[in-house]
């Protein structure tokens, strides 16, 4: 190397510094690309999750529905109102369906897990309507094989996070979980006394049931203030509340105080305390589910905000690595110039003297007498 022209050096260090560079570039781009998918993934679970909430949404208000259809013996008239809430059902159930078929092998195999049974469980619905519409079974193990169902969907909600590695989407992932659960314990109430209003009675093991599920929501209540922000829990207790909610708590508290579905101390009729009792638990639990939507967004948006995070670190990366790569080149050039000109006119000029000047000063020396 040591023979080798100048400008072959030059050429030499700039070819050295814009390998480096475009090393170090290509890791991080690397890097940021490895990062997009990932994030991609957990946006992708996170749009999975918000439907399959909804899809969880529809099967409460079906069994609900039903348990009330079970109790009141099944009757003809009750029946266009529970296909509408089976129809409602299908609909979610496709769309889940349709979000889950992206769901390949670069997700974990927990996750996969999870999806598995979450379409496992849609294609029990069928088995659920037939023991509901054409069997002689009681309410009360229709709505359990509703809700064990149902239970299962919300598993795969604690799944979107498992792989973020952020704090912010974590807490937004609990605050969801908890708030999830909860609006179904109280849906799972709805059901428990929207039968036994029905049939006059508890049936047995009802009202044990029916005190569970109070407690758990107590329990979750107490799960999602502790993960909640300070605006959601404000915007949890401005949004769940109103007549609605305070009637549907009185008549629960005093069916549980008496031990029998009676509102005759409440001024609410037995020919009318089903529907009653139906539509104000229902408006307390749509005031769940508005807040419920609300961090469901919430967790959606952070999902994407941290997909979209490697991509602009990846667009700032290839810009610098080329305005880098631009400022070499341009400053190689300059400096190329500046040494290699003046050497060309020393060697020019070396060649002169060599090959003209020296040679014609040597013969009129030689020709001079003195």
């Amino acid at each position: 190397w040591r023979n080798w022209p100048v400008s072959w050096r030059l050429t030499a260090v700039v070819v050295a510094a814009v390998v480096l560079d475009g090393v170090l570039g290509g890791l991080r781009l690397a890097a940021a690309a490895q990062s997009t998918a990932q994030f991609g993934r957990v946006a992708q679970l996170a749009g999975l999750g918000q439907q399959v909430t909804g899809l969880a949404h529809a099967m409460e208000d079906e069994r609900d529905v039903t348990a009330g259809f079970i109790a009141a013996g099944r009757p003809a008239a009750g029946m266009a109102a529970v296909q509408q809430d089976y129809a409602a059902t299908d609909a979610r159930a496709r769309q889940v369906r349709s979000a889950a078929a992206g769901i390949g092998t670069a997700f974990p195999a927990s996750t996969r897990a999870k999806v598995t049974t979450v379409l496992n469980r849609i294609g029990d619905l069928g088995g659920l309507r037939d023991a509901a519409l054409h069997t002689q079974l009681p309410s009360l193990p229709v709505i359990t094989d509703y809700s064990e169902s149902i239970t299962d969907l919300f598993s795969l909600n604690d799944e979107i996070a498992q792989s973020s590695a952020d704090s912010v989407l974590e807490t937004n992932v609990r605050t969801l979980g908890s708030l999830s659960r909860m609006t179904e314990d109280t849906s799972i109430q709805r059901a428990l006394l929207y039968a036994a209003f029905a049939e006059h009675q508890f049936e047995p093991g009802a009202l044990p049931d029916l005190i569970t599920a109070q407690a758990a929501q107590a329990s979750d209540l107490a799960s999602f203030q502790a993960a909640a922000s300070l605006a959601e829990q404000q915007a949890f207790g401005n949004t769940v509340t109103g007549p609605g909610v305070s009637s549907a708590l009185l008549m629960e508290q005093h069916a549980i105080e008496v031990g029998s579905p009676q509102t005759a101390g409440l001024g609410i009729s037995s020919a009318a305390a089903p529907r009653q009792w139906y539509a104000a638990m229902s408006a307390a639990i749509s005031r769940m589910r508005q807040v419920e939507g609300q961090v469901s967004g919430s967790v959606v948006a952070q999902s994407r905000a941290l997909r979209h995070g490697p991509v602009r670190s990846a667009q700032l990366t290839g810009i610098l690595t080329g305005t880098i790569l631009l400022l070499v080149l341009l400053a190689t050039l300059v400096v190329a110039r500046s040494l290699v000109l003046p050497l060309r006119r020393l060697r020019a000029g070396a060649l002169d003297i060599a090959t003209s000047s020296l040679p014609a000063r040597v013969r009129e020396l030689g020709e001079a007498r003195d």
